[in-house]
């Protein structure tokens, strides 16, 4: 999740972030849109640059970001002063499943003793000494997809 420190203190010339914004602050409706950051240069302050889910820079002088810019610049109008009233971060649900691996014992045949020892010597060559015991494999369910995406989102599966 990005917070305002994030975005203050880790986010670098070049990075896109992924958020939320919406134009109205009493609005409930938030659409999914992309931040790229670019550092201060000679000519121009450090800045973001706005676009939708497609990188389609957003032009709304109305709101307040002229060609895409989101400026630095000016302290009561950049992504620091509005970051929790117009702009937030996309917040992503685990599938309830995903959380509950299954267990499964080897296949019929193979000894899972010799397995434990060949996994904790793949692991860590010093557990090779480890004793044998009973081997289980965890595998997640098949999940569905998540409720909202984001170029931060991403998702483990237990093999």
């Amino acid at each position: 999740m990005i917070d305002i420190n994030v975005l203050k203190m880790r986010v670098f010339d070049g990075d896109e972030i992924a958020l939320l914004d919406r134009s109205d602050a009493a609005s409930e409706v938030w659409r999914k849109v992309f931040v790229e950051r670019f550092s201060a240069k000679p000519a121009k302050p450090a800045h973001f640059v706005l676009m939708d889910e497609e990188r389609n820079v957003l032009d709304e002088p109305a709101d307040g970001v002229p060609n895409g810019v989101i400026s630095d610049a000016d302290e009561d109008h950049n992504l620091f002063a509005e970051f929790g009233i117009f702009y937030k971060s996309p917040t992503v649900e685990a599938p309830a499943d995903a959380a509950e691996p299954r267990l499964e014992p080897a296949p019929e045949g193979v000894d899972e003793a010799e397995l434990n020892v060949q996994a904790a010597a793949a692991a860590d060559p010093a557990a090779a000494e480890l004793p044998a015991g009973p081997r289980v494999t965890a595998t997640a369910p098949a999940a569905a997809p998540p409720t909202a995406t984001n170029a931060l989102a991403a998702f483990a599966v237990l093999l």
